[in-house]
């Protein structure tokens, strides 16, 4: 999958590779992500669904560029994902936060 034209990801119109990642726990996360759906733990679909949501409950927000805020939503629709799979737990999840 290249990362930087793959236009299932909500609400991105920045094409340029160079600000896709501006923080290293960026790229790790879409890397954990991506490896989470590839083990068939939930489909991308249902991914860019969870995120999609995540995003609109962001008010007043009509596009994102891939920044912080873009990648705590990221963050805050896997954990949503893994604990609705029942793949862990909200609290074993804050645990590997903190010493991510």
């Amino acid at each position: 999958m290249n990362v930087y034209l793959n236009k299932s990801l909500p609400l991105i119109n920045d094409a340029n590779p160079k600000n896709f990642f501006s923080d290293p726990w960026q790229g790790q996360l879409f890397a954990i992500t991506v490896y989470l759906s590839e083990q068939g733990n939930f489909s991308w679909a249902e991914f860019v669904t969870e995120f999609g949501e995540t995003l609109k409950k962001k008010k007043g927000v009509k596009t994102f560029s891939p920044n912080e805020e873009y990648y705590c939503c990221w963050l805050k629709a896997l954990e949503e994902l893994i604990i609705n799979k029942n793949l862990g737990s909200s609290k074993k999840l804050y645990s590997l936060k903190n010493k991510w």
